[in-house]
């Protein structure tokens, strides 16, 4: 199937458990917004891949937002977005490669979006493709996920996304903008066993990562058990529960260099 079907497919099926279950990525958002002065009056915002609405309703408490333009790949992520001030939101469902509005030059006061850009293929194109689309004093906000991300089962599995160094992502946004602010850390969960933790990372929609890395290990209860000897063998904490890294990545640049 299609990357970005699969995709589709996780996160809509999600749609109903990511609240709950996206402990980090809640956070996250909540971080980010917080990089923004607080009651600052925006006249026009993008976000794109919302999800159900972590970072928008951040940004709702936070500022005071005019008009919303909002996209996510899934209908049933858009369909779970919190209620807004704005009643006429322009809500812009598909891939946002395709669905962003670059037609409108130098609109926004704000193009935001939350643990999403690891999933775009050439997320830095994507990114220089938006830039004209903020205005002469705009600010670019988003978090993205660095190269520890889900370490431990990237290291016993051998696959996982590509994710940009704090360098690539801090070399071009110099390039691009005047004011830039850029920092990282690193959240650990811990959870009783391994199965717990799959249904972790399926409730937030990261089956397809799952399915594409370890098939075997979901098939059959052996392969489960021996992967989770090894990875509690690895990173299993001293209290037995098992260990998994998350990387966030925060960045916020302003005043876009013409």
């Amino acid at each position: 199937m299609e990357t970005k079907k699969r995709i589709n497919r996780a996160f809509s099926a999600a749609a109903s458990s990511y609240e709950q279950s996206a402990i980090v990525q809640k956070e996250v958002a909540k971080r980010l917004a917080s990089l923004l002065p607080e009651n600052v009056c925006l006249q026009e915002v993008y976000e794109f891949g919302c999800g159900t609405g972590l970072l928008t309703r951040a940004l709702e408490e936070r500022c005071q937002v005019e008009h919303w333009s909002i996209n996510d790949l899934s209908q049933a992520m858009i369909d779970s977005l919190p209620p807004l001030r704005d009643k006429s939101p322009q809500l812009l469902v598909g891939d946002a490669l395709e669905v962003t509005p670059y037609h409108r030059v130098k609109t926004f006061d704000l193009i935001a979006s939350a643990s999403t850009l690891q999933w775009f293929s050439n997320p830095l194109e994507y990114l220089s493709k938006t830039i004209p689309t903020l205005k002469d004093v705009g600010t670019l906000l988003f978090s993205t996920f660095g190269a520890d991300n889900l370490y431990e089962l990237r290291m016993l599995t051998g696959r996982g996304l590509k994710y940009l160094s704090m360098d690539e992502i801090g070399e071009f946004l110099n390039r691009h903008f005047q004011d830039v602010t850029l920092f990282e850390e690193r959240i650990v969960l811990s959870f009783p066993d391994l199965l717990t933790l799959f249904r972790h990372l399926k409730a937030t929609g990261v089956t397809q990562l799952l399915d594409n890395s370890t098939p075997s290990v979901l098939k059959t209860r052996e392969g489960l058990l021996r992967l989770e000897s090894l990875y509690r063998e690895r990173y299993g904490h001293p209290d037995g529960r098992l260990a998994l890294t998350y990387h966030p990545i925060y960045i916020k640049a302003t005043a876009p260099k013409r």
